[in-house]
């Protein structure tokens, strides 16, 4: 559910910006209008590198070997969708529900080293609605080739890799949703037994993994033994904090209760409330909601799934999403981008690293050419030239790439100078004022069939020994699907 109903929404203000400008603007350049985003947003983040939470540290469970469980999962959300424009925030009223099912076989023990959870879960259904306004409706799905999913621990989160396929950025958002029952082991008492009344503070860096935030700045997480049900203890528990997740700030409070069979190690059932107050960031605009979380635990015949995955983590290439535009063009990305805007003929990404913003990629068709014709690239030469004078820019490289897929690549790479925001104050006399650098590549991608797409990537000088590396790496893997 993390991001899930709100990744790529229109802005109203940004809407409007881009309607003033002619098309081929929006297609080949918009340069001043990323140079802005990136004032704001890379010089005022929400937080820093710094900041990152420790990583949670799960009661070492003894895990129950050759035991599948069956998982079925409801989420209700309801709130405010808050989008800032020039004459105020716009408020939008927010309903969705997620359902899922599936069955899972777990091994290891915590999200953290040396003995990391791996789980296999075979998805019966995983789906979720969500209406914006009074008919504005996103719904998201688990095709039937990404039914198998392995999920790794091992750095403070999960991570979720599909075996068969490349998982796409929706996908990944549904699969990641608060109260997983991987990580409720964290809420669980230390010790073997406790008396009806004990109280415990979970360890620092649970709130984040259950609630799907990013980071915690602050938090507390508090849970009390309330009563004994036959085989069951009863535990209730209350979270608060704040932190950020995906470039904004959150305010985050959940509570609820869960049954724990201690000897069978299993937690067989969990209800909660999760009220989250989101600022508008980078990606995401502000919301308002109410989290209704309810899922059941049932064991069931282990060959109902296969085995957890090997040990091993997943390696970069290997975590690689599919990024699906609105036409026939895909690529591969690392799960560090997000769709921020997305419509017929424009589709703007943002590159977040702990809720910095590295840098863009505004995506557009251009008019196709034959197959046997060069591209044009004098009149895409033309059109970049007039952007760079009139922001000062100039031209420092320019290249011709051929990609393994038969792509024929046109890229033009420029700087252009950008007054830093946090220079608010004009010089003194005889002072100069420093100017930021950004870079942008201006790419002109054309296919075997003729069909022309244009990438334009900008971030920063100062982030460019980190950003550099993913202009080749979306470029490499471009392909068109039916």
């Amino acid at each position: 559910m993390r991001g899930a109903t709100i990744s790529g929404e229109k802005n109203t203000w940004t809407a409007e910006f881009w309607l003033q400008w002619p098309e081929v603007q929006r297609v080949c350049c918009g340069m001043l209008f990323q140079f802005l985003v990136l004032q704001v947003c890379c010089c005022s983040a929400v937080w820093g590198d710094e900041q990152v939470a420790e990583l949670p540290k799960i009661p070492q469970l003894p895990t129950i070997p050759n035991v599948a469980t069956r998982i079925e999962y409801e989420v209700q959300l309801q709130g405010t969708l808050i989008v800032p424009s020039d004459g105020g925030a716009s408020r939008f009223p927010l309903v969705g529900s997620t359902t899922l099912q599936f069955d899972q076989r777990v091994t290891g023990r915590g999200l953290t080293l040396p003995d990391p959870v791996r789980a296999s879960r075979k998805f019966a259904t995983a789906s979720s609605s969500t209406t914006i306004g009074k008919n504005h409706r996103i719904q998201s799905s688990l095709p039937q080739q990404t039914s198998l999913i392995h999920v790794y621990g091992g750095n403070g989160s999960l991570l979720q890799i599909s075996p068969e396929v490349r998982l796409t950025r929706a996908q990944t958002d549904l699969l990641q949703f608060p109260c997983d029952p991987l990580t409720v082991d964290g809420l669980l008492p230390a010790e073997a037994e406790h008396s009806i009344g004990a109280r415990w503070q979970a360890e620092p860096g649970l709130l984040p993994v259950l609630t799907g935030l990013d980071f915690a700045s602050t938090e507390v997480v508090e849970c009390v033994l309330k009563s004994r049900q036959e085989d069951l203890l009863l535990i209730e528990f209350l979270c608060t904090g704040e932190g950020g997740i995906t470039g904004s700030a959150s305010t985050v409070k959940l509570k609820g209760s869960l049954l724990w069979n201690p000897e069978q190690q299993l937690v067989t059932s969990l209800e909660a409330q999760m009220d989250e107050e989101r600022s508008p960031g980078v990606i995401s605009p502000g919301l308002k909601v109410t989290v209704s979380i309810r899922w059941s635990a049932s064991i069931v015949a282990p060959d109902s799934v296969e085995l957890p995955p090997e040990p091993a983590f997943p390696t970069s290439s290997q975590q690689l999403l599919t990024l699906q535009t609105p036409w026939n063009l895909a690529m591969l990305a690392s799960r560090d981008w997000h769709v921020y805007r997305k419509e017929s003929g424009l589709m703007i990404l943002r590159r977040l690293k702990h809720g910095a913003l590295l840098g863009q990629c505004n995506i557009s068709p251009v008019q196709s050419t034959t197959a046997e014709e060069q591209s044009d690239r004098s009149r895409f030469d033309a059109d970049v030239s007039r952007q760079l004078q009139e922001l000062g820019g100039r031209v420092e490289e320019r290249e011709r790439i051929r990609t393994p897929g038969g792509w024929r690549i046109y890229r033009i790479r420029a700087t252009a100078p950008v007054r830093s925001s946090v220079d608010s104050k004009p010089a003194a006399d005889g002072q100069r004022v420093e100017l930021e650098r950004v870079i942008s590549n201006y790419c002109l991608c054309t296919a075997k069939n003729g069909q022309q797409y244009s990438l334009t990537f900008s971030h920063l000088g100062s982030r460019d020994e980190e950003f550099s590396g993913d202009v080749l790496q979306l470029l490499q893997t471009l392909t068109l699907r039916d």
